[in-house]
């Protein structure tokens, strides 16, 4: 880890300092991202005070910046902070009045956050008598000087880079936090600047969930003609290269496989029916905090708001599940926890056999205030889908989709007739713009393209704008083929390997798609994905395949106390981590998840953002061609989904 300390004798540097222990770090062998982080968070930062007093334990402040608050809050209570001796949590950009206590910076290594740091100590006064410096990432040489020359420089007990700069959002997925990704990343009139940093950004925060689970990977990428991955990939390799020498790595290297949006462009416009996606699709859930109204014991309408987190065992438990299935086990356990205790005065044990009933019995119990608060919510959220399931008729939406998106019906033969079956769908009036634009991308992408007068016809039966219909264009930009020369069906090749392969259980025939990265992974890992269309900075790579299990945490190290009492068994062989440049959904989300258990495998997901089919469409909207015109030419290099999705599934065969 990197835990450089410099004294006041001579200018601090910062190094990637190496691990000599024998023993495992929780980084090599735990599978959950959120724990590592949490680790890294306690022992690197808050515990590297103690560190610098010989493991003596002093009151703190720990200082934030805009940054870093949202690095700790995705893996850390507040709770959990306190419990290491902060007092408060300060933020670096706010006016601060100053305190005799000993105060821990972490801090973004951006000159801004610099310059703040370096004001704290230039008065008379400074703003504490002691600082603890740590930075999320690489501190240019220029900045090092700043601050050896400053009068900080004497404050300053401990001097760290703890390459920690990244949103982890669950215990398999993380974020480089870069908004509107898409549009920065495939918008041809996007500010070069703006794209140089923001390909930046993704390329420091892998290399630092890289170096968080002391990781050096075998990289490989989509190999497409954008040359978004590739780029990635080796900017990547390099900076790994740079610091590996310096730090222990894990022996048994991981995979890292780096994509971008064009890997599939069906997946974010379709219907997705497991709880989580749909949740996020059809309710107004913004920065995973859902807010609802219901009636209390007192029969007045209350308001609340609750953070979706793996904190809520129903949420992790239900969340990838479909929605039929999860109103079941909702109510299932709500039986099993009223029959469980005896203060349940409303059903004396006696079994609901509905959602209405079950909200009744929920008044009845209030001495249960938190886990009745967590079935509360799942109530009314898996309600609330199913409301706007029937309000919006999306069995027949849905339907259409799942036709399209695998060429073949709920039987399994060839899809036939779907103009004629989406045609009047487009002209109904309950069917909204945004639902009418995911039909007729749906139906582009598939076709591989439309002749020019055919395109516009259907543009215009679906009554949009100017602009939407800019935005339906658009999906050029993100490798689809708009223009065709002539009328063409879609050859059910195509969309070979995005359906549900017959020994696969998929008890839901609106359920029928598989997302191309759930696909990729899953030859990826069998050792049967295509060198050519996913070549490895050094070499294919694809002599990684199966191998020895991981040290299990039980048997090497020892789990922080805030790990919980028993440690669950950890996945065996290499850890394979998938990067979308552009956006991912939570398809690929549970796609992860069900690779990682089916293969037991420690599997990560990430991407510069999570986007819905909402948000997938409004950065489509904001997307600028460099030309006004509403249908852009489409070339002949031009890299459609269907034949990537065609490369990845002849790959496995």
């Amino acid at each position: 880890m990197t835990t450089t300390t410099t004294t006041t004798s001579s200018a601090p540097t910062m190094e990637y300092a190496s691990t000599t222990s024998s023993t495992p770090s929780l980084a090599a062998t735990e599978a959950s991202l959120l724990l590592v982080c949490k680790n890294r968070v306690m022992r690197d930062i808050i515990g590297g005070m103690d560190d610098a007093y010989g493991g003596a334990r002093k009151w703190r402040v720990l200082v934030v910046d805009s940054r870093t608050v949202r690095v700790i809050g995705a893996c850390c209570r507040m709770s959990d902070i306190m419990e290491e001796n902060v007092t408060v949590v300060e933020t670096l950009e706010m006016d601060r009045q100053p305190l005799t206590l000993e105060a821990i910076y972490f801090i973004s290594p951006t000159p801004a956050s610099i310059d703040l740091f370096l004001k704290d100590f230039s008065g008379a006064t400074p703003q504490y008598p002691v600082a603890h410096l740590f930075f999320s990432g690489t501190v240019g040489r220029d900045d090092l000087s700043r601050i050896a020359r400053s009068p900080a420089y004497v404050r300053i007990k401990s001097f760290k880079e703890v390459n920690l700069d990244f949103l982890v959002l669950e215990s398999r997925v993380f974020s480089a936090d870069v908004p509107d990704g898409m549009v920065k990343l495939f918008s041809p009139t996007s500010n070069v600047v703006v794209v140089s940093e923001a390909r930046q950004c993704i390329i420091n925060r892998i290399v630092s969930v890289c170096a968080t689970l002391d990781e050096n990977p075998i990289i490989r990428y989509q190999n497409t003609t954008n040359g978004l991955a590739k780029e990635i990939a080796f900017a990547v390799q390099s900076e790994l290269d740079r610091i590996s020498h310096t730090r222990r790595m894990n022996e048994q290297r991981s995979m890292l496989l780096i994509l971008d949006r064009t890997i599939d462009t069906m997946c974010p416009l379709l219907s997705e029916f497991t709880y989580q996606a749909m949740a996020y699709d059809l309710l107004n859930i913004k920065k995973d905090r859902y807010v609802y109204t219901f009636m209390n014991n007192a029969n007045k309408e209350e308001r609340k708001e609750v953070l979706l987190s793996e904190n809520d065992e129903l949420w992790a438990t239900w969340r990838h599940r479909h929605i039929a299935d999860t109103i079941t086990g909702i109510v299932e356990g709500f039986n099993s926890f009223v029959s469980s205790n005896n203060a349940t005065s409303l059903t004396r044990g006696k079994k609901v056999d509905n959602l209405k009933d079950m909200g009744s019995a929920i008044k009845a119990m209030p001495q249960y205030l938190e886990l009745l608060g967590k079935y509360s919510v799942h109530l009314n959220m898996s309600q609330k889908c199913m409301d706007e399931f029937n309000r919006k008729d999306l069995i027949t939406l849905a339907s259409l989709e799942q036709e399209m998106a695998t060429g073949e019906d709920a039987q399994g033969n060839e899809a036939r007739h779907v103009m004629t079956k989406m045609t009047p769908i487009l002209a109904r009036s309950n069917v909204s713009t945004h639902d009418r634009m995911r039909l007729l991308m749906l139906y582009l992408i598939s076709q591989g393209g439309m002749a020019p007068s055919d395109l516009e016809a259907l543009l215009n039966k679906a009554n949009l704008n100017l602009d939407d219909k800019n935005t339906v264009s658009n999906l050029f930009h993100i490798g689809v083929r708009i223009m065709s020369e002539g009328r063409k069906k879609k050859k059910a090749k195509a969309s070979k390997g995005k359906k549900v392969q017959k020994d696969e259980d998929v008890p839901y025939e609106l359920s029928r798609f598989v997302p191309v990265v759930k696909t990729t992974l899953e030859n990826l890992i069998a050792g049967t994905l295509s060198p050519e269309g996913f070549p490895g900075t050094k070499g294919d790579g694809s002599n990684l395949t199966a191998a020895a299990p991981v040290v299990n945490l039980k048997k090497g190290g020892v789990a922080p106390k805030f790990a919980g009492k028993k440690p669950a068994a950890q996945p065996v062989g290499n850890r394979v981590i998938v990067f979308i440049c552009g956006g991912m959904t939570y398809s690929e989300i549970r796609s992860v998840y069900e690779v990682s258990k089916k293969r037991n495998r420690a599997c990560y997901i990430g991407s510069t953002h999570i986007i819905t089919p909402a948000t997938f469409i409004d950065e489509l909207k904001r997307i600028k061609p460099l030309n006004t015109v509403s249908g852009p030419t489409p070339s002949s290099s031009t890299t459609t989904t269907s034949s990537a999705a065609a490369t990845t599934a002849s790959s496995g065969h």
